[in-house]
């Protein structure tokens, strides 16, 4: 499904660039290439990525939460 129609982004293109790390629709465009022009899609690019974003936290939780702390060896996961 578009979500742009003025540059042409679609669905899967804004999920994306969520899990790369984009937190803003301005921040998505930007990373496909160019920013909004009419900016109508804004919300619903803004929607797609919280959404995206959400449901990469929920799979997150819990899964090498311990890494980032320094604290590899207490659970077993050192190499």
């Amino acid at each position: 499904m578009y979500v742009c129609l003025c540059n042409g982004y679609r669905c899967h293109e804004i999920r994306e660039v969520a899990r790369e790390g984009a937190s803003s629709a301005e921040d998505a465009y930007l990373m496909l290439g160019e920013a909004a022009c009419c900016r109508r899609c804004l919300p619903t690019a803004q929607a797609l990525i919280d959404e995206e974003r959400s449901d990469a936290h929920r799979e997150g939780v819990g899964k090498d939460v311990a890494e980032p702390l320094g604290l590899q060896f207490a659970l077993g996961s050192a190499t």
